[in-house]
Parts: structure tokens; sequence; C-alpha cells
């Protein structure tokens, strides 16, 4: 089917197609209509598994998002424990972790004990990458994962659209993030300048993402991560107001304003959502995978080469 379409663009200025070429484009479809159906069925199989991992992952990314609304911003364990109140949904060692009341700081009221500070005292480094030259054909299509700002529409990370080569990172600035750091979009069209993820791989970034790497000592990555995945708003006024072009510095981020609770708060709340973060990342692989074998077995499908028993068969131990 590819080679046809390719076969029939208009190539004068760019490649296209016109609606009469498109309407004249022949869709293969077995003789039999029974088999037709049964494909047809065979498909939204896939279709609704990944459907329901999609759904799940967004069911993970509420309740974390939810948990820290509610302790680290809205402060409803500190506001229990100050009317006398047991905090609900938490164990007693939980509850332990909050103060019974406030003080006033530079940004207003807070818990008591908490600090107010900059993203940077909770960070080993933050760094942006580059961009190989995109003239030089060996730089490209090699293994290394490379990120770009547009990618960061994904909350957490576990591919990327464009691979490079080792040659490509000893020629460029492009630098490595880890599993664990937050990518924020600093430039981008649209609504990408902003937008954060979560890496939960290696990866090399370019100039348009912001690396934000955690002190392990200091915070969890996860704390770090729902921090500033919440203030997309905020990080799109703070480089409107700070330059022309709306460009989110290393130095913007750096300086942002946070209100951090004890370490070991923060590392109670990272044990609680890193698995979180971690199943999400499983079910995208799982998704990117049924969606792979889906495109492999229908055209065989449809040719006849492969039968619907033989089909299923590889399906079930895809998803064992």
């Amino acid at each position: 089917m590819k080679s046809i379409i390719l076969g029939m663009l208009n190539t004068t200025v760019q490649p296209t197609l016109n609606l009469k070429e498109i309407k004249s484009l022949p869709i293969p479809i077995p003789d039999d209509i029974s088999i037709a159906q049964a494909i047809g069925e065979f498909s939204e199989l896939f279709t609704e598994r990944i459907y329901i991992l999609r759904q799940t992952n967004a069911t993970f990314e509420s309740i974390a998002q939810a948990l820290f609304k509610s302790w680290f911003v809205d402060f409803d364990p500190v506001r229990a424990k100050a009317e006398g109140r047991e905090p609900e949904g938490m164990d007693i060692a939980t509850a332990a972790l909050f103060p019974a009341e406030f003080e006033e700081s530079a940004v207003g009221q807070i818990p008591k004990g908490w600090r107010v500070c900059a993203l940077s005292d909770l960070c080993e480094s933050i760094f942006s990458g580059g961009t190989p030259d995109t003239r030089r054909t060996e730089y490209w299509n090699g293994t290394l994962p490379w990120f770009s700002s547009g990618e960061t529409r994904e909350s957490v990370v576990i591919d990327t659209e464009k691979h490079i080569t080792e040659a490509a990172v000893e020629n460029s600035s492009t630098r490595l993030a880890r599993p664990g750091d937050i990518l924020i979009a600093s430039a981008g069209q649209g609504l990408t300048r902003g937008q954060t993820s979560y890496c939960a791989i290696e990866t090399y970034i370019n100039q348009s993402v912001v690396s934000v790497r955690t002190s392990r000592e200091v915070s969890s990555p996860t704390w770090t991560f729902y921090n500033l995945a919440r203030r997309y708003d905020e990080l799109r006024g703070l480089s409107d107001s700070h330059s022309i072009r709306g460009s989110l510095t290393t130095k913007l981020l750096a300086s942002l304003r946070i209100i951090a609770p004890p370490t070991s708060l923060m590392m109670c709340f990272g044990a609680t959502t890193e698995a979180l973060v971690s199943a999400q990342a499983e079910n995208r692989r799982r998704a990117g995978t049924l969606a792979e074998l889906r495109d492999a077995l229908l055209p065989r499908l449809v040719s006849g080469k492969l039968r619907i028993p033989q089909a299923q068969a590889q399906l079930e131990e895809a998803i064992a």
C-alpha cells in the first residue's frame, strides 16, 4: 500500500495527493465478507486493549496529581491536624510527617517547618542540550534516543521519535538525560513551551529542552516532577515576561520559587508515586508493542497469508 501511495505522489513542489487520487486508492478487502468481519473484530481487540492501557495511565496520573495538590498545595493534612482532626487517607507514620500549624513566609502562610527556596536548591543540575548537524547523515538514524520539545506531550518518556549516533554525540552540544530527570519544553510552537515530562529512559536532548535533575539526597524526582507539571501556565508566563522569544532558560528555571516540605515528606510522596510513574511507563511500552503487532498482523490477515487463529495466538502471547 505504501509503495502504491508513493508512486501516486505529485512531487512538483512537495509530495502531495489530491482528493481524486485519494478516492482512487485501491483498498484490499477479503472476498469472503465473514473473514473481513472477523479481521475487523480482531482489530478491535487491539484498539480496546490499547484504550484500556491509556485510560489506566490517565487514572494513575490523576491520582498522583490529586495527592500532590492535597498534600503540598491545599495543605489538607496540616489543616486537619490544626483543627484537631486526623488527616484522611493516610497511616499514623505518614500523618506524623505533617505539622499541625502554619507560619508566615515570604509567600504567605506555609506549614511550620517548611521553607521557600529556589528550584536549584533541590537539584543536582539543570541543563539543556543541542541538535547534531542535520546535514550529516552519519549523525542520524543511530541507536541513541534523542528527545525534542514536541515530545513533552507525553507525561512519561519511554522512547523518542529520532535516534542519533555516537558520532553525533561527540560532535554536538546534545547532553544526556537520565531516568528520573524532568524534561521541560523551554521553547516550541503552540502549547508546547512549558510542558513537562518524566524521563524513564536515558536520552539525549535538544536545545529546546531543559533537563532538571533532582538531588536524590534532598528530594524525590517524582515530587519535583509533579510540582513542575502543575505549573504549566506559570512557566509560560515566566518565560513570556523575561524573553522576547518566550524561552524558558536554565537560569529562569533554577530561580523558580518552591515551597519545600522536609526531605522526609518529599521522600514519602516519592515512595507512593514512583510506583505509579513506573506503571505508566510499562503501560506505554505495552501499548506500543500492541500497536506494532497490530500493524504487522493486519496486512497479513487481509492478504490471506495469516489466519485468525494464528494471529490470536500471537496476540495472547503479547499480552501474557
